[in-house]
This record gives C-alpha cells, structure tokens and sequence, in this order.
C-alpha cells in the first residue's frame, strides 16, 4: 500500500467524503480516516500500486465530477 494526498476544489463536508471514498474504493484506494487534514479541501488516500496509479484516482475522481490534483505522491 502506498499514501499520496490529494486536493479537492470543494470543501469535503462528511457527506461529499464519503462519495469521495466510494468513488476511490470502487479505483482500487481508500481514504485514510486514522490521517486526517485539518484542512477540508485535502485528503489522505491509501492505494494498492497493483490496482491503482495517482493519475488513475485523480482521473476516477475527475469522471465522478470532482475537480482534484495531486499534492504528494
């Protein structure tokens, strides 16, 4: 498993998260809710490299209708 951040152009309330961590389950990562963002437009995001790339959940996440980037891979 690896970790990268993400940042979302939204505010993530619990609600828009949780569909964020549905769309990124379903593309092979999951949200790391032990390693939360003080700040609500930035996520921590474990992924399976045999299952997922950065480029890949940002894309999954783009085709959900979120506008996300990369901070740290």
């Amino acid at each position: 498993m690896r970790e990268t951040l993400l940042h979302v152009t939204e505010v993530l309330t619990p609600e828009r998260r949780e569909v964020l961590c549905r769309v990124l389950e379903r593309s092979g990562a999951g949200c790391n809710t032990r390693a939360q963002s003080s700040k609500p437009h930035l996520i921590f995001v474990q992924f399976d490299e045999a299952r997922a790339s950065p480029g890949s959940l940002i894309e999954a996440l783009v085709d959900a209708g979120f506008a996300a980037r990369l901070v740290d891979v």
